[in-house]
């Protein structure tokens, strides 16, 4: 998630909109793509994600990513036509894969055409020999769950209080030059310009960032959201481990909490409290760095999508996985 433009910072997200759109989000590894050249929000969060009509499409997107980041040129106009960095180009069989559900993620307040969407995907992977485990809360802790949202929006605040201060119009950002003249003071032009440069949500941020860095709140609110941070990871490769009864390739979850905001002269998007709670099914995926992908498994108005998370640094192996289901549970393959 990335701030982009200057007139109006927005963030920029993946995994949300492509749900909300019909089409398939990739969220990777934290790391595995470089950010050079992407304006700095949270620097500890920030990865480079991709939106497209199918998974080969994604797929193909990755492979020329990843090949930018160690190889040449001619290499790269080699994967246009051939990839061969990415085993998702082979058939995957589901057969015996095991998918699961963390009982930690069930919540009252998801709407029931969700949950309902996620049991017929469930039940469509079950038909497909597709094992299908539940992950206690034992293993994921439910409390865990719910502290990942404050915790992300507290490290996501604090750095990106920290990353967009150099914006100030004299060597970063854009400047406003008809205010120059007026303004003689260097402090009165720099407030000028990120006031005008900024958005509401930006600027609210910002301001959450700088009190969450005051000397008299950083150990109470950064240092506490980093342990729920190190805590989530954990709980994370702990159902992944070979080594735990509940041990699953990969875990299954809906994308979002909410239907769609639709923009037209009767409606409005979500205020920006709902927005901040739709975020429950993606921010402990971000904190633990994991990679994931959002699939629109059923054809339903509104768009559903259903998210697939993997281990760190299998997005090859997801790719795959999403590939099959595709192709065999959807029933269909869109452009590529």
């Amino acid at each position: 998630m990335v701030f982009v433009g200057y007139k109006n910072y927005r963030l920029l997200r993946v995994r949300l909109p492509a749900a909300w759109c019909g089409l398939v989000g990739l969220k990777p590894t934290y790391g595995s793509i470089s950010r050079h050249g992407i304006i700095a929000y949270a620097s500890s969060l920030d990865t480079v994600g991709i939106i497209a009509n199918s998974v080969e499409c994604t797929s193909l997107t990755f492979d020329i990513l990843k090949t930018i980041e160690r190889e040449s040129l001619e290499e790269i106009k080699d994967a246009t036509t051939h990839p061969v960095h990415s085993i998702s180009h082979f058939d995957f069989n589901l057969d015996g894969l095991r998918i699961g559900i963390p009982e930690s993620f069930v919540v009252t307040e998801c709407p029931s055409q969700i949950i309902d969407s996620w049991d017929k995907t469930l039940q469509m992977l079950e038909n497909k020999n597709v094992q299908i485990v539940t992950i206690p809360n034992s293993v994921i802790s439910h409390s865990t769950v719910k502290m990942t949202l404050p915790a992300y929006y507290v490290i996501s605040s604090a750095e990106a209080s920290s990353n967009l201060a150099r914006y100030d119009g004299m060597k970063h950002g854009s400047s406003i030059v008809s205010l120059k003249a007026e303004l003689n003071e260097k402090d009165g032009f720099i407030e000028a310009t990120r006031g005008e440069g900024f958005g509401n949500e930006v600027k609210r941020r910002v301001l959450a960032g700088t009190a969450v860095l005051s000397s008299d709140r950083f150990h109470t609110y950064y240092e506490a959201a980093t342990r729920v941070r190190a805590a989530i990871t954990s709980q994370f490769q702990q159902a992944f481990s070979k080594s735990n009864e509940y041990r699953v390739d990969i875990i299954a979850i809906p994308t979002s909490m909410s239907n769609p905001p639709y923009f037209n002269e009767k409606s409005t998007s979500l205020d920006n409290t709902k927005a901040f709670q739709n975020d429950i099914m993606t921010t402990p995926i971000s904190l633990a760095g994991l990679p994931s992908i959002t699939l629109p498994i059923l054809e339903e108005q509104p768009m559903i999508g259903m998210q697939f998370i993997g281990q760190t640094k299998s997005e090859d192996v997801l790719i795959a996985i999403s590939k099959a289901i595709e192709s065999t549970i959807i029933g269909r393959k869109r452009l590529k």
